[in-house]
């Protein structure tokens, strides 16, 4: 009786199944465009943002900078926090600037290589999923 239910299982209902899984090419190549347009539109919008707040902090060490420097040498004794300030604007802006190149990078490869931009892409969800 298994046995029978299992053949008409996989001889029977099982095509029908895949049948109704199966996608065109079109659609499939529709859906992959798109999926590389999402992924070009992030990219390039998280640059920018990322980009935007790299310009404020230069900014702002830049004009601030000969009063920082000042206070350092003038309190240096007093208050030793100015140096870990300065340090701590340092970091943000090389973690800034590391962040806004790896876009560009993924940036890069949505325009010229989506295929490798996609894989990444689904296979990191898939690691992200499995944990």
């Amino acid at each position: 009786m298994t046995e029978q239910i299992y053949n008409d299982f996989t001889t029977k209902l099982l095509p029908e199944i895949a049948k109704g899984l199966t996608i065109t090419k079109e659609y499939f190549s529709d859906l992959f465009g798109r999926y590389v347009t999402y992924l070009t539109i992030s990219d390039a919008l998280y640059l920018t943002i990322f980009s935007i707040i790299l310009i404020i902090l230069l900014i702002v060490l830049v004009v601030k900078q000969k009063t920082i420097v000042k206070n350092i040498m003038r309190t240096a004794n007093d208050h030793p926090g100015w140096i870990f300030l300065l340090i701590i604007i340092y970091m943000l802006i090389i973690g800034t600037a590391l962040i806004a190149a790896e876009y560009a990078n993924d940036l890069i490869k949505d325009r010229f290589i989506p295929e490798i931009r996609v894989y990444e892409t689904l296979s990191e969800q898939f690691k992200n999923n499995n944990k």
